[in-house]
């Protein structure tokens, strides 16, 4: 199962994510599945449309963890973001990333590391690293580790002195 948890719109990367799944259409045991909201009905029904066949889109969801539990890669392509608390949650469930090389997804994601930063747009990229982490079970487990242990760094505990500090100067 692959996730992503976003609006469903172009800049939070819901196009690319579906076109990825069309790469693997002839890959029945692989789902990919996009949770979120819609803000446009019109994009919502366009992109419904195009890719129904491809993509679960079960719409908001408050009880977002049942769908982290079930998957087992996090494919986040938003264009732009300005910290990624989705990927945080995921690292949390061990689910390693796939996101562009943008701010605020590259200061959560390390390149090898807890999952890999793919050069914008580049959706040729993005298929071979997903390929490669389906196909690898070896580095889907270092890569899946690494996520659960790099989610530690972004916990209160991490950063209340360094906030407070902060705070009295």
């Amino acid at each position: 199962m692959v996730l992503s948890v976003g609006r469903i719109t172009k800049a939070k990367g819901v196009e690319d994510f579906c076109e990825i799944a069309k790469r693997f259409k002839d890959k029945p045991n692989i789902k990919f599945i996009f949770v979120g909201p819609h803000i446009d009905q019109n994009y919502y029904n366009y992109i419904n449309d195009k890719y129904r066949n491809l993509v679960i889109f079960p719409g908001e969801s408050f009880d977002i963890s049942n769908f982290y539990k079930i998957s087992d890669i996090f494919l986040f392509l938003s264009n732009r973001d300005s910290f990624g608390l989705v990927l945080v949650e995921a690292m949390y469930y061990k689910l390693p990333a796939i996101v562009w090389n943008v701010t605020g997804l590259s200061e959560v994601v390390t390149n090898n590391y807890n999952g890999y930063c793919c050069p914008f747009g580049k959706i040729d990229t993005v298929y071979k690293k997903l390929n490669y982490l389906i196909s690898n079970k070896t580095e889907y487990r270092r890569i899946s580790t690494n996520a659960f242990d790099k989610k530690n760094m972004f916990t209160m505990p991490k950063h209340v002195d360094k906030f407070l500090n902060f705070i009295q100067k």
